[in-house]
């Protein structure tokens, strides 16, 4: 049986080896000391800060399999009480989120017609 913290080690550097086709430096966050502590488990991965977490069951897959239109990149939208909004996806559509040139030409043109996203204001609970 491999130990929970090996699995964990282990998938970060698959995440790090996988990503580092866009982020060349991409390499493990190697934490021995407080004032080393990030809370990310990547580095050289700018400007996002990534968390790994391998577990055995994760209950967003089962939410996310629900999007049934295969034309599109599925995102999976989560909120718990309290917290702030996650979006969450498939490690493959990174490369096309980020990285698409038609997607890039797009935001590219938005910007240069000053096209506004209108700002949602999100419920507060208390």
């Amino acid at each position: 049986m491999v130990k929970p913290r090996v699995k964990g080690h282990g998938f970060e550097r698959w995440v790090s080896n996988y990503l580092k086709k866009f982020f060349p430096f991409s390499k493990r966050h190697l934490e021995y000391q407080m004032d080393e502590c990030k809370g990310v488990d990547l580095d050289n991965t700018e400007p996002f800060a990534i968390q790994c977490k391998r577990y055995h069951n994760i209950a967003v897959y089962k939410w996310i399999e629900e999007i049934k239109d295969k034309t599109a990149i599925p995102i999976l939208i989560a909120k718990a009480d309290r917290k702030e909004p996650l979006i969450i996806g498939y490690l493959g559509d990174l490369a096309h989120m980020i990285f698409d040139p038609k997607l890039i030409s797009m935001l590219n043109h938005d910007k240069a017609n000053k096209v506004h996203v209108c700002e949602v204001e999100e419920e507060r609970e208390e």
